[in-house]
């Protein structure tokens, strides 16, 4: 562990297990000012690192004399050939941010980028699933040390706002949804005895999991060998973060029953007061019943009638999801680049695969006698971000002074 002064502030970086687990208390109060907090739990990260984590964390904790301003979790490895900082995230990672009091967060992003750039050895920096407002912020601190940013995609999260009464959620749904749904139910029905079971205790849990990761490996993904049940480390981590969850009461795994049988299930956190989806499963032989389309029908009417704000379905955007609502989260992941010679030289690699998918975009648009510029954005799957001291040339570059009144905007909402 590793301590430096910077002004009226110190950083501290932790690198052994004991210092992590006693940070608890502080990284929980951190959680608790987040929207997303539950994702950002401690035990979320600490279960995280014990399924997941194969290199070393490394996670930047600063302070002032008088409480814990920020912390950040990162963690540290090699990835071809360059060193590289990451935070702490994976697939398996709904949602990522950096934990900090919202007055403070440029203090802190400042301090730990001067920090990293002293102290420790790193060529490329990997961000993903912040939120759109948070990604810019990290850029725009990061320009101001010197560094360059790039976005390097984007993805939609979707979800179904429930503060409002039942008849206007349910007419946001799509027409053939709701039509469907009415259909299914009826068939369903025909077949037996249909029951919503809500699992939020520790009580029976461990069967209720067992159950649940059976019926997902049951269909394609287990086919494709994805399903959690047959990967040790991942059901590990969904395992014990079913019990850490039912233990603090944000537990909330829903599941449809066939007469005794489990046909379908949605794993959820209750985040405050928004349900977020984290795996879902349904007995594929029933497909054509949609049992997993009626279990979240139903589901959706118990969490309305217990006063949640929103459901989110959490993972990528896709067309079924966009039959349930049209809220819309964004998450963005951006890579920086240290001032190293490994680092300047993976940077210019980039630019040079950006330069040569925009001119194939801008010339297949052109082939298409469409509009090249938009055209080409979109179909280069990136756009420069840029903050640091050499600007590239790119279209639409992000403007500094307007995001960083998104970011003012994003504190002042928290």
């Amino acid at each position: 562990m590793d301590t430096e002064s910077i002004g009226e502030y110190s950083v501290r970086c932790i690198r052994e297990w004991g210092d992590f687990v006693r940070l608890k208390p502080e990284w929980n109060e951190l959680a608790a000012l987040h929207p997303w907090g539950a994702y950002l739990s401690h035990d979320w990260f600490l279960q995280w690192w014990k399924s997941f984590g194969q290199d070393q964390f490394l996670i930047c904790q600063i302070y002032n004399r008088h409480q814990t301003l920020g912390i950040i979790p990162l963690r540290r490895g090699w990835r071809r050939g360059a060193r590289r900082l990451a935070l702490m995230a994976n697939e398996h990672t709904p949602r990522m941010d950096c934990l900090c009091r919202p007055e403070a967060a440029r203090s802190v992003l400042g301090c730990m980028y001067r920090h990293l750039t002293r102290h420790h050895a790193w060529d490329v920096f990997d961000l993903a699933q912040l939120p759109r407002r948070s990604a810019h912020l990290f850029c725009i601190m990061a320009g101001e040390a010197g560094l360059h940013s790039y976005r390097l995609s984007s993805r939609q999260q979707r979800g179904v706002d429930l503060d409002r009464p039942w008849a206007d959620v349910e007419a946001g749904f799509h027409l053939s949804l709701r039509h469907n749904l009415r259909r299914r139910l009826r068939l369903l029905r025909s077949l037996g005895r249909l029951s919503l079971v809500v699992q939020t205790g520790c009580s029976g849990l461990y069967a209720m999991l067992r159950e649940c990761f059976a019926v997902e490996a049951s269909g394609w993904k287990g086919r494709a060998h994805t399903a959690i049940g047959q990967n040790p480390a991942v059901e590990r981590f969904y395992r014990r973060m079913a019990f850490r969850l039912a233990a603090s009461g944000q537990l909330r795994l829903y599941g449809l029953r066939l007469g005794e049988k489990l046909i379908a299930f949605e794993f959820c956190l209750w985040n405050g007061n928004r349900l977020g989806c984290l795996k879902i499963g349904y007995e594929e032989s029933l497909h054509r019943f949609s049992p997993g389309s009626v279990l979240r029908a139903w589901m959706l009417q118990l969490a309305h009638r217990q006063g949640c704000a929103g459901y989110d379905f959490l993972g990528d955007d896709t067309v079924w999801k966009a039959e349930w609502g049209q809220s819309v989260d964004e998450l963005m992941c951006v890579r920086l680049y240290n001032r190293t010679l490994a680092g300047r030289a993976l940077q210019m690699r980039g630019e040079r695969r950006q330069g040569a998918a925009f001119a194939a975009a801008q010339a297949a648009a052109g082939e298409a006698g469409q509009n090249g510029r938009g055209a080409a954005e979109g179909a280069a799957g990136g756009m420069l971000i840029a903050f640091g001291s050499r600007q590239v040339e790119h279209p639409e570059p992000l403007n500094t002074a307007e995001a960083e009144d998104l970011v003012s905007t994003e504190v002042n909402h928290r």
